[in-house]
């Protein structure tokens, strides 16, 4: 988890994004990047099939690192296939 966060925020002049989220290099108000990163984020959060066993009461989610630095909280999430 800690690499794909990492991928994910990586600095990179083609990795921006303005405050709501879209690609910023682009005219477009919808690329793939936009949905990449929401996808990525959506299945840290719900899991994937062959997910590892997470404690949500702890904050625990299957992609965020369990190192003492995330709590997260999410609902309606369901695992990708």
């Amino acid at each position: 988890p800690e690499i794909a966060v990492d991928i994910l925020l990586h600095e990179s002049p083609r990795n921006v994004h303005d405050l709501r989220g879209v690609n910023a290099n682009n005219p477009c108000p919808y690329l793939p990047g936009n949905g990449g990163l929401l996808y990525a984020i959506g299945m840290m959060a719900g899991g994937w099939d062959g997910a590892p066993e997470v404690d949500r009461e702890k904050g625990e989610a299957p992609g965020f690192p369990r190192n003492g630095q995330w709590f997260i909280k999410a609902e309606g999430f369901k695992p990708a296939p």
